[in-house]
């Protein structure tokens, strides 16, 4: 009798416990990863300076950024409310200088300088810079109304623009789950408002954080080169 009441509370037992394992799937599932949308302009641009002119050209983005162990922003999914932005001077006989400006969800913001340009050949590196003058809400507050978020690809304008050398801009952006990047070549000798606003945010980058390179009144890295 007694062993008769033994195999029925085990039957019943074990048809009513759950198995932790089947638990923990259910609780602890984990979310769907964010994918990361893309735009980036059908143009002859995107090719030459982001991967160079050939193999052997040390000016392109992708070179720049594999150099200083940086990853591509192009294919890097940020966290949930992280942003990052980054802007690219150069592309003439003097190279590329880049800023990167990057904010965590905590608002923490970090501003990282990679001088690459020819001409400073000696300060060559990557370096992480102190806050802007004006603070950083402030300064970014300023490169928001300069359109640093908004502007168009040049290729979708009426850019007229005939200098073959000179001083060009690559602006990348990785907000919300979506990458753009957009260029200005040789804005200062464009008449076009969206080549004047590129020049501002150059200005703005020159001032707040010293960097002459930035400014589209300097033909190489500063005033004096």
């Amino acid at each position: 009798m007694v062993r008769k009441f033994t195999l029925l509370f085990l039957i019943f037992y074990s048809s009513c416990a759950v198995s932790p394992v089947q638990e923990d799937k259910t609780l602890f599932s984990p979310a769907p990863e964010r994918e990361l949308k893309k735009d980036i302009p059908n143009a002859s641009w995107v090719k030459i300076y982001f991967e160079g002119v050939d193999n052997n050209d040390y000016r392109g983005i992708d070179k720049i950024v594999e150099r200083n162990n940086i990853y591509k922003l192009r294919e890097k999914v940020l966290a949930e409310d992280d942003f990052e932005i980054r802007i690219w001077v150069g592309f003439g006989k003097y190279g590329n200088d880049g800023l990167i400006l990057k904010r965590s969800s905590g608002g923490n913001w970090t501003a990282t300088y990679l001088s690459e340009m020819l001409c400073d050949f000696e300060n060559r590196g990557k370096y992480k810079l102190e806050s802007p003058k004006s603070g950083w809400e402030t300064a970014w507050q300023k490169l928001i109304d300069a359109g640093i978020l908004t502007l168009p690809d040049s290729s979708e304008l009426k850019y007229e623009n005939g200098v073959n050398d000179g001083k060009s801009y690559v602006v990348e952006t990785n907000v919300n789950y979506t990458y753009r990047t957009y260029e200005y070549s040789n804005p200062k000798h464009e008449k076009l408002k969206e080549a004047k606003q590129m020049i501002k945010i150059g200005e703005i980058i020159a001032d707040e954080f010293d960097l002459e390179s930035f400014s589209a009144e300097t033909d190489g890295c500063n005033k004096d080169k």
